[in-house]
């Protein structure tokens, strides 16, 4: 145990005798434990980042709860699967959380949106979830199964923990995608009249706010000046590519 290695070193240190541990026991101790608290931290950090997109972008209960509800089913999941198959956390994969809380509130957030602007009342609830996800869904599916594909090409990689890393992180977007086609428009459908309504002024008054800011500004700036656009892109890719050559191949 490392801990009582050090408190054992501890007690026999003077001021003109030190002990230092090393080996690779220790450094897999000191990994270990550095990994936890990075979980610790960095979990809540993305969470709470994830809780402000949310709050202001749709700026009410079910917008806010429906997609972190999914996102964090998803990641106890996705490390269940870890523990049930016996692959340990990594330097890689503790980083896999924090990706699908990002990731993984993407696709809920595409259909409440459509879903918002759509609904009028409770008796309509049905057609219009129906609708939302004929229109949505599509999309949703192919941007979820692209995300995979990345994902899992990782497979190949000759490292365990990038493969590892690579495989839970496919396995988790496919738990989210699976939780926002079924989770949510369950959740949905039991939620009542009057509460959807207050929802829907709010999402059209945030659409409206949204199309006419910054939105709009971008899109004057590209439909205006498409060639300065292109030319400005073109050379910030010159220049990381020849940031990577010159990091990684000198």
């Amino acid at each position: 145990n490392y801990e009582l290695i050090k408190e054992l070193a501890a007690e026999y240190e003077k001021p003109d005798l030190k002990f230092h541990i090393a080996g690779q026991p220790v450094t897999v101790a000191l990994i270990s434990y550095m990994m936890q608290n990075d979980m610790r931290r960095m979990v809540p950090i993305a969470l709470g980042v994830v809780f402000l997109v949310l709050l202001v972008s749709f700026r009410n209960a079910a917008g806010l709860l429906i997609p972190l509800l999914t996102v964090v089913i998803t990641v106890i999941w996705t490390l269940a699967i870890m523990a049930i198959s016996g692959t340990p956390l990594s330097i890689s994969t503790t980083s896999m959380p924090i990706v699908l809380l990002a990731v993984g509130t993407a696709y809920g957030i595409h259909l409440l949106n459509r879903y918002f602007s759509d609904i009028d009342s409770a008796e309509n609830r049905p057609a219009i979830i129906g609708s939302s996800f004929k229109q949505v869904g599509p999309a949703v599916f192919m941007a979820a199964v692209t995300t995979m594909a990345g994902f899992g090409s990782l497979y190949f990689s000759s490292l365990p923990n990038i493969r590892h890393f690579g495989v839970f992180s496919a396995i988790g977007v496919a738990i989210a995608l699976t939780l926002s086609f079924t989770l949510t428009p369950a959740i949905l459908m039991l939620m009542k009249s009057g509460i959807k309504k207050n929802m829907k002024e709010q999402q059209s008054g945030a659409d409206s706010s949204s199309h006419t800011g910054m939105g709009t500004a971008i899109s004057k700036i590209v439909y205006h000046n498409p060639r300065k656009v292109l030319v400005v892109f073109f050379l910030i890719t010159l220049l990381a590519v020849g940031g990577t050559m010159k990091n990684y191949f000198e």
